[in-house]
């Protein structure tokens, strides 16, 4: 029967009780007795009852001979899970008066903690009218399917039919919510189907244990933040859902609720976009970070074999349990979120143990955010066809719908593309990441074997200054007389796989020459494949300020005066 339930049926039966106490003895009450009684009563009835129950000790302190007092702290412990006190103050309020309904609180405890032949004792204790044999008859019949439910469990674990193990447990339950061993039992065959999830609501002691209470109890455990997802799934209405007591366990009631805490603020901060803030709560330093480490931790202590075979298995029903590590839902959701957090702020090879571990996880290699993150990392590694092969794999787990995952497998694509063709990183012998001061430094070395004064030739020169052209990009290109009028950086473009030389692109200096090489010829001559001269010249038609400015934008340049030294040719000096 569920507690509300009770609770209602006993307020009922003690209603016309206070009546008829307050009428016939309030002249006889100590000083100051009354208004305690009022007060716990108004506390009773509003569902305070652990302030309703220290009120109602007070009382006792000034009327011990008051059976009513203690009936009503004790229908307060009741409510509050405290069954070893609620059971003693019912076995004093027989001692001041044969009340049947004591009998009744006894038996209807009893049979919550499993205990069924002492509820069929005091049963046999209550008697009263029709009314009151019905609700006996009831209980009884409850008691018999309780009872003969854990006989068919006990039978069905001894046999290993866990799954069949498992419903006749929770059918037990819905009635002796507080059966130590029927909980137990339910653990076991749960784990032993390899429900993990449907496990932890049984592990630890209910909500409100008497901490009275000397009954052994499940060893606490904590398989509900290591195993169940951020908001745990309950057994049937019908059934308690136990948690973890404070007073049996502190040390681990307080790394719980850590834990728990942390869970929830580093998933708001990534639903805010916070990742910076997500990343500081899941593995900074600092008493509210390192949760990823804590939860790790304490999952490894508390789920190791020795907290997993308290359970009284033998050796021939021994449970294998699958690798808690591999399936937590928990484990999941951080993971994905240090996974997520680095990819989004663009820290690929960090982030790449993160996304990794996730990908390992049960299910991980269809996990679009582990198998983006892995894809970003390779490219960053310049491990193109890996890239492109894990970000396909990536888009395709979203459904091919996600936009952002298209564009980032469309960049990689572009990249594997550029890689087989140029690579003008490589042609200056730096990295993707190297800085202006590197890439200049770079591009002055190479010039000085490149160059065919110095031993090489005009094409590796022409090489070489086409790809210093687009790493160093000091400037950028425009033309305003194009429908699609933009500005963009060449080193940008060649980042994001779209090499500005390739003809096939539409960059608009292919065809070999440059927009404005006619303002240069001379003597009816011109730039072999566009490539203009070193030297100092003067421009050879007078240009306008805005035909000058055009010029210096589409070359990169700076031009003032009407003349400048202009870059391309292969036979002039070095620039310093």
């Amino acid at each position: 029967m569920r507690l509300s339930a009770l609770t209602s049926s006993l307020l009922f039966l003690l209603l016309p009780a206070t009546g008829t106490y307050a009428d016939s003895g309030s002249g006889l009450y100590p000083p100051g007795l009354q208004p305690l009684i009022t007060r716990a009563n108004v506390l009773l009835s509003t569902g305070q009852f652990n302030e309703a129950a220290k009120v109602y000790s007070e009382a006792i302190e000034q009327s011990p001979a008051d059976y009513l007092l203690f009936y009503k702290r004790a229908t307060a412990y009741l409510s509050l899970g405290r069954h070893a006190a609620a059971l003693d103050d019912f076995a004093h309020v027989l001692t001041l008066t044969p009340l049947p309904s004591a009998h009744l609180m006894q038996a209807r405890i009893h049979t919550k903690d499993g205990d069924f032949a002492l509820a069929r004792a005091a049963l046999k204790q209550y008697a009263g009218g029709e009314k009151e044999l019905a609700e006996r008859d009831a209980l009884l019949a409850d008691i018999a399917d309780a009872e003969a439910a854990s006989k068919q469990a006990a039978q069905e674990r001894a046999a290993l039919l866990w799954t069949a193990c498992g419903e006749s447990a929770t059918r037990a339950l819905r009635t002796s919510t507080h059966s130590t061993s029927v909980r137990s039992l339910r653990v076991e065959c749960a784990l032993g189907a390899g429900d993990i999830e449907g496990a932890p609501p049984n592990i630890s002691p209910p909500r409100g244990t008497d901490t009275r209470d000397t009954r052994p109890h499940l060893p606490p455990l904590l398989l509900p933040p290591a195993c169940l997802p951020q908001s745990p799934p309950t057994l049937s209405n019908n059934v308690s859902t136990p948690t973890l007591s404070p007073g049996s366990a502190s040390p681990l009631h307080r790394l719980s609720k850590t834990l728990e805490r942390g869970f929830t603020m580093a998933d708001e901060q990534g639903q805010a976009g916070d990742w910076r803030g997500a990343l500081a709560t899941l593995k900074g330093t600092g008493k509210k970070g390192d949760i990823f480490r804590k939860f790790e931790e304490a999952a490894g202590e508390q789920l190791a074999p020795g907290h997993l075979t308290l359970f009284g298995l033998d050796k021939a029903g021994q449970i294998v349990l699958p690798a808690v590590g591999k399936v937590s839902p928990r484990r999941r959701t951080l993971l994905r979120g240090l996974c997520k957090g680095h990819t989004n702020l663009e820290m690929y090879r960090k982030g790449e143990e993160w996304c990794r571990m996730l990908y390992e996880m049960e299910g991980g290699e269809e996990d679009a955010d582990a198998l983006r993150g892995l894809g970003e990392a390779a490219l960053v590694k310049e491990e193109w066809e890996e890239g492109v092969r894990l970000l396909e794999k990536a888009f395709e787990a979203t459904g091919r719908s996600d936009r952002e995952f298209q564009a980032r497998l469309q960049k990689a694509q572009r990249l594997l593309k550029q890689s087989r063709a140029k690579d003008y990183y490589k042609v200056l012998g730096v990295a993707r990441d190297a800085d202006e001061r590197t890439i200049k430094k770079a591009y002055r070395k190479a010039a000085k074997t490149a160059h065919p004064d110095k031993g090489g030739s005009e094409q590796k020169m022409a090489a070489l200054n086409e790809a210093y052209e687009v790493i160093s990009n000091p400037g950028t290109y425009a033309f305003p007389s194009s429908p699609s009028f933009s500005t963009l950086q060449l080193r940008q473009r060649f980042d994001n796989g779209d090499d500005p030389n390739d003809p096939s692109g539409g960059h608009p200096f292919q065809q070999g020459g440059h927009p404005f090489a006619q303002f240069f010829q001379q003597q009816g001559g011109g730039f072999p494949g566009g490539r203009l001269p070193w030297r100092r010249r003067r421009l050879p038609v007078p240009l306008q300020p805005w035909a000058l400015g055009l010029l210096g934008v589409g070359l990169g340049l700076d031009l003032g005066g009407g003349a400048h030294v202009l870059r391309g040719g292969t036979n002039d000096r070095v620039l310093e």
